[in-house]
């Protein structure tokens, strides 16, 4: 009589000689997959350490140390979907030196190294050397989607424009006492009045206070980038003693004489002389672009500039006013509710 099917034995042992196989096999078949990732992700980061060098055969003096997971796409043609960091410099030989931290179908992969010597693995695990891009003042900043240029005063580095990246909370928020919300403006805003200094170029972002220190702390980093924070009050006490010809070399004590109005020529240094009536000998180009108030409704765009500080006390906060009638800088504190310009210093 022909047998049919299995015993019951025999299917367990069927089951067990299934067991064995598979536990002997998928190790092998995911350390295959774990290998052959690392494999195609080492090849990757060779690539883009291979675009780094045919831009410096291009352009001999590019600075590949302003390369980031930002910029590698515009400058390199190379997606940025994938990179969670990219930290590129050069090794004491002068060759490029990559560190490049993964995302998406690279996640939880870093590599870093050389063209030649480059290594590659679990980011928790991998010792790459700490390398860290490093930055002149006077060079440009990327910044969502902005390039900003900064200038060195005395011994701080400044934005030499206002901050204008917006986050969706920012820029959705409703303007109220929440103190959250942020509004875009340009120098069409300006009033037709041939008083008033409106022909600048920039877009213009106004920020309630809390709006731009983005839950963050005195001296935070709030919406700038990284390694860049928003000035403290003590932060533009020392710019504006620095700038003016009265206080350049004041002690602190001195030039907290007056709380309200500072120096002798402070504004009239700090404000542009393009693009409105100062002498911008420092270059950090003030332009007149005006604030909001508790409402928010436009005041003063064409006659003065405000900026926050990230110093508060209770629902205030410090700010810096420049006026197109007055050479000096005021310093008041004032309700987080309104909106002001923001200028971004390196820490």
């Amino acid at each position: 009589m022909k047998k049919q099917g299995f015993t019951l034995i025999e299917l367990l042992a069927v089951i067990a000689i299934l067991g064995i196989i598979l536990a002997i096999t998928v190790p092998s078949i995911v350390g295959l997959i774990e290998k052959t990732t690392r494999e195609a992700f080492l090849l990757d980061a060779k690539m883009v350490i291979k675009s780094i060098n045919n831009k410096l055969l291009e352009d001999n003096k590019f600075d590949i140390s302003l390369l980031d997971e930002v910029n590698i796409e515009g400058e390199l043609n190379i997606s940025k979907d994938n990179y969670q960091e990219v930290i590129v410099t050069k090794n004491s030989q002068g060759k490029p030196y990559l560190k490049i931290i993964g995302k998406n179908k690279w996640a939880g992969l870093t590599a870093c190294g050389t063209y030649n010597k480059m290594k590659v693995g679990k980011s928790n695990e991998i010792e790459c050397e700490e390398i860290e891009a490093s930055f002149v003042c006077g060079t440009p900043v990327l910044h969502g989607g902005y390039e900003y240029k900064t200038v060195l005063i005395g011994e701080q580095c400044w934005f030499k424009e206002n901050l204008r990246y917006t986050n969706n909370d920012c820029l959705n928020n409703s303007w109220s006492n929440n103190a959250n919300a942020c509004m875009i403006h340009t120098k069409d805003d300006c009033p037709s009045s041939s008083s008033n200094y409106c022909d600048w170029p920039d877009v213009v972002v106004l920020y309630q206070w809390k709006a731009v220190m983005n839950e963050d702390v005195e001296g935070g980093q709030g919406l700038c980038p990284k390694d860049w924070h928003i000035p403290t009050d003590d932060d533009w006490k020392i710019l504006e003693a620095f700038v003016d010809s009265d206080f350049k070399d004041s002690k602190e004590e001195e030039w907290n004489k007056n709380d309200y109005y500072r120096g002798k020529d402070a504004g009239k240094n700090l404000k542009s002389s393009l693009y409105w009536n100062g002498s911008d000998i420092f270059g950090f180009d003030a332009r007149p672009v005006g604030f909001r108030n508790a409402s928010g409704a436009l005041s003063n765009v064409g006659l003065n500039s405000d900026w926050w500080s990230s110093s508060s006390i209770d629902l205030n906060a410090w700010k810096r006013d420049i006026y197109s009638g007055y050479d000096g800088v005021y310093r008041f504190l004032y309700l987080q509710t309104f909106g002001r310009a923001v200028r971004c210093i390196k820490d």
